[in-house]
């Protein structure tokens, strides 16, 4: 059971030290202050356009979580 629990916490603490190199990463210039976020801002894209690629994301998200229950219930 310990085994099993460092294992759990090694994968949840690398998970998370990933994305923070990642989005350190990505956007550098934003985090370093040398581009502030009002300016990192595109304008050309709009609030329902982003509303709709979130709401495609989701949907998939969904899609995918039921399809890997019914597998796993299998």
């Amino acid at each position: 059971m310990n085994v099993v629990l460092a294992r759990w916490q090694f994968a949840f603490t690398s998970i998370s030290h990933l994305l923070l190199l990642t989005e350190s990463g990505r956007q550098r210039s934003i985090i370093q202050g040398i581009v502030l976020t009002t300016n990192a801002v595109s304008p050309s894209v709009s609030t329902t356009g982003v509303a709709i690629s979130l709401a495609g994301f989701v949907l998939l998200y969904v899609v995918l979580a039921v399809v890997d229950l019914l597998l796993m219930l299998r």
